[in-house]
């Protein structure tokens, strides 16, 4: 019975990863996927303000990407403390929200004043960057060190701890 469910977690594990395995092109011909050691695939969304904001806005800083939503109960839990993380630390942090799946860019703007978060939160309404970065469980953060690279990919909830642990494993460069 114990190897059974091993086996099951095994298979389990596989298929999560390569639904979770990330291309970095739509084109058909190109199947890189995104992963750490890889260059950030840049992409441009707005703002719940309404200001467009592209990734290459911040080449040369130190980024953390969060993809997540108002309905998932461990990106509630996290936003505390990325907001502690943005505030104390030299470090560029967007959060991309997913709001084709939300239904009204307006809850969003009420999670965000809820949890008086003032780092950059992004819609992306098409769903354009969540299939660039092919997101499936939220959330997930990726860190992107000063030249755009990929340094980590964390699925699930962090706390302030684990985003300082990653931010001081990135290079200085």
């Amino acid at each position: 019975m114990f190897i059974l469910l091993v086996l099951i977690c095994i298979v389990g594990w596989g298929s999560f990863n390569s639904f979770t395995a990330t291309k970095i092109s739509g084109d058909s011909q190109h199947s890189s996927r995104v992963a750490v050691g890889q260059m950030a695939p840049n992409f441009t969304l707005q703002t719940v303000e309404g200001e467009e904001v592209a990734l290459s806005d911040f080449s040369g800083q130190r980024i953390m990407i969060n993809f997540w939503a108002t309905w998932c109960p461990p990106c509630r839990a996290e936003m505390p403390d990325m907001q502690r993380f943005y505030k104390n630390h030299d470090v560029v942090v967007l959060a991309i929200n997913g709001t084709n799946t939300e239904g009204s860019s307006e809850q969003v703007k009420q999670f965000v004043d809820d949890l008086g978060l003032s780092f950059p939160i992004l819609l992306d309404e098409a769903g354009e960057t969540y299939a660039l970065y092919q997101i499936g469980p939220r959330p997930t953060s990726l860190f992107i060190d000063k030249s755009g690279m990929i340094t980590h990919i964390h699925i699930g909830a962090m706390n302030v701890e684990m985003m300082i642990r990653q931010l001081k494993g990135m290079p200085e460069m």
